[in-house]
């Protein structure tokens, strides 16, 4: 926070995100009028059921960075090379080793760990990607692809995208996972 406080322009804004400790110095805050917020996880919208359960968005004059927004930003951003994300990964890990990433995570010099699966075709279980055609889709209807059929998907997503008309063109999954 000291060094946030230091790197922070006259009349900055500083917005913690998680958890750190709050030693702050009021000197620097005063001195440059700088404005201290702290942020829920992932924005507005997180642990409200009327958003995250029905689909309810705020409005942008009321929130401007909502849950969505925010994950959408950054999506934006990365896939416009605005973000570098690559140096993050510090370490890569087979996933049968996944144990060691528990060791790995609190080192000081870690920032992020990919779990890597292996792509043998031969480890790959057979029939295990369902589809349904885009031309079964009617013209103009909206066409998306989901990858995963767990939990998340099979209660959350799917079932949102059923009630909006939207007709997914592949899904991914394992077999014994596949919607009903």
């Amino acid at each position: 926070m000291t060094d946030a406080a230091a790197m922070t322009r006259k009349r900055g804004r500083i917005v913690l995100l998680g958890v750190t400790g709050l030693e702050l110095q009021r000197q620097p805050f005063f001195e440059k009028e700088l404005t201290f917020q702290v942020s829920c996880s992932y924005g507005p919208g997180r642990y409200d059921p009327s958003y995250e359960e029905k689909g309810r968005d705020y409005p942008v004059g009321y929130v401007r960075w909502t849950e969505g927004r925010n994950f959408e930003a950054v999506l934006d951003l990365i896939a416009a090379a605005r973000i570098e994300v690559a140096s993050l990964v510090t370490d890569r890990i087979p996933f049968d080793e996944a144990g060691r990433a528990w060791e790995l995570v609190s080192a000081p010099e870690s920032l992020g760990i990919v779990l890597e699966y292996k792509t043998d075709p031969e480890l790959v279980e057979p029939n295990t990607i369902s589809f349904t055609t885009a031309r079964a889709l009617p013209a103009g209807q909206p066409r998306i692809a989901v990858i995963g059929a767990g939990n998340y998907a099979l209660r959350t997503l799917l079932p949102a995208l059923r009630d909006a008309d939207v007709s997914p063109i592949v899904i991914a999954a394992r077999a014994d996972s596949r919607p009903r």
